[in-house]
């Protein structure tokens, strides 16, 4: 039986080598070349904060009025926090909540950013715990100091 075996395998092997051959398809070629590099997608937007050992990386991709992408934290001595947003445009306050992982624990709070030319300022204000996400009392009052600006860059 194992002499059966290792002759079905042997024969197998000897059969699928002798069928392997290449064709070179360059428009194939061109495709999956363009889809390995960062293309920037209508209605995406990518910002950036790099400040001494801080860095905050978003990238924002809006559709109908929606907007949805990612966000990370890497602050200096803080737990680093990495996750998806959703939310929407009010004029030119951005107001999303905040979807994200950080040392194994998974979170959810609202952020804030204030539209400014290529630039986004992140808004702070008083938050409450609403069904297990922190959310701002009231975000009329949110403050946009220069203490966080994100710069407008590529996506990549």
């Amino acid at each position: 039986m194992k002499h059966y075996l290792l002759s079905l395998f042997a024969l197998t092997g000897v059969l699928s080598s002798c069928q392997n051959t290449t064709v070179t398809n360059p428009k194939a070629d061109s495709i999956v070349h363009a889809e390995s590099e960062h293309i920037t997608l209508p209605g995406q937007e990518c910002y950036s904060y790099i400040k001494d050992k801080d860095t905050i990386a978003l990238s924002l991709h809006t559709t109908s009025g929606k907007i949805t992408g990612d966000l990370t934290y890497s602050l200096y001595e803080k737990d680093r926090n990495y996750g998806t947003i959703s939310g929407v445009m009010k004029g030119d306050t951005i107001l999303i909540d905040y979807t994200f992982d950080s040392e194994g624990m998974h979170s959810a709070r609202q952020v804030a950013f204030l539209k400014k030319e290529n630039q986004l300022i992140e808004g702070f204000g008083d938050v409450e715990d609403k069904n297990g996400e922190m959310v701002f009392k009231d975000p009329k009052n949110l403050q946009f100091s220069n203490a966080i600006v994100l710069t407008k860059t590529d996506c990549n």
